[in-house]
């Protein structure tokens, strides 16, 4: 910031400010012992303010000067105003990367815990028991899936098994599926952690359990229509959350999310590795319906008013 000169006239110096205002000069007219000083904060318009002070000198009642605090005032104005609009779609990047407790997040936390449990019950429980118990919770049970008859069980009124094969994983003890039962639970309870928290968070615990349940039903019955009954895991439900982050982040900057460029790569090179069959044994349209059920939700609660917004 440059001191361009001194005015002496209290009225004139504010005018002379404002004047400034007008022809785009960012300046600041304060009071010293000789009288009104100016200040100009861009170098580069030090020597058009200079200028300027010399002709307004020569005619500091000229016309120009006496519209232009009308004029300045409108563009405080609406620099006020552009000001508020941008803070308002501004998120702290701070607050982006902050991630919440998991005892502040119910909703995340009970099926995270949800999911262990059924885990525990399948490894732990005599044998019997424990195909009784992943028959209960799978999109079809063993004699309808025989028949070929998938929803016949649905029908009848088992209605949580389009949402509770989210819970099933593969057997962790001993080590089964290529030695993928422990990781496809610990990285699927990981994801949900880190996806889930965020938009419980930002988004409340009933959103995201409603949120859940329709991405699971969306996966489930994709993965069912395309492949048979055989499948579970929590992997359809996360990549329905990352796709709501994903293009929530894109659409609606003021929402508070954030996807870095890196994970959406190493999410959506998953995916493909996945499709190839680089990956074996994966539920991929159970993680494609997801990952569309999620993006179909961000873009269409991005279309409602803002007070409804999700």
């Amino acid at each position: 910031m440059r001191l361009i000169g001194t005015i002496e006239d209290k009225s004139e110096a504010q005018r002379f400010g404002d004047f400034l205002t007008t022809v785009g000069i960012d300046s600041l007219v304060e009071h010293d012992s000789d009288g009104w000083v100016v200040w100009v904060h861009d170098e580069d318009q030090v020597d058009q303010a200079r200028e300027e002070l010399q002709s307004f000198r020569d005619d500091p009642q000229g016309e120009k000067y006496v519209a232009a605090t009308a004029a300045a005032t409108k563009i405080r104005e609406e620099q006020k105003q552009r000001k508020k609009s941008e803070k308002v779609q501004t998120v702290d990047v701070r607050d982006m990367w902050e991630r919440p407790a998991l005892s502040e997040c119910p909703v995340t936390m009970g099926l995270i815990i949800l999911s262990v449990l059924v885990a525990a019950v399948v490894e732990l429980s005599p044998q019997a028991f424990s195909n009784r118990f992943q028959d209960f919770l799978s999109f079809s049970s063993a004699w309808n899936a025989f028949l070929g008859r998938g929803f016949a069980d649905i029908a009848n009124g088992q209605i949580w098994r389009l949402v509770t094969p989210i819970f099933l994983h593969a057997r962790i003890l001993p080590f089964e599926s290529q030695g993928m039962g422990f990781l496809h639970l610990l990285f699927n309870m990981l994801w949900m952690r880190e996806l889930g928290t965020v938009i419980e968070k930002r988004r409340g615990s009933w959103r995201l359990l409603v949120m859940v349940l329709v991405i699971a039903v969306t996966s489930d019955v994709a993965q069912y229509l395309h492949h048979g009954p055989n499948f579970r895991g929590m992997s359809g439900v996360v990549y329905g959350l990352f796709g709501y982050i994903w293009i929530k982040s894109r659409i609606d900057p003021g929402s508070g999310f954030y996807m870095h460029s890196n994970l959406v790569f190493f999410m959506m090179g998953w995916f493909v590795l996945c499709l190839l069959e680089f990956i074996p044994n994966v539920a991929n349209m159970a993680h494609a319906a997801g990952l569309i059920a999620g993006i179909l939700i961000a873009v269409g609660s991005s279309l409602l008013p803002k007070s409804n917004r999700g």
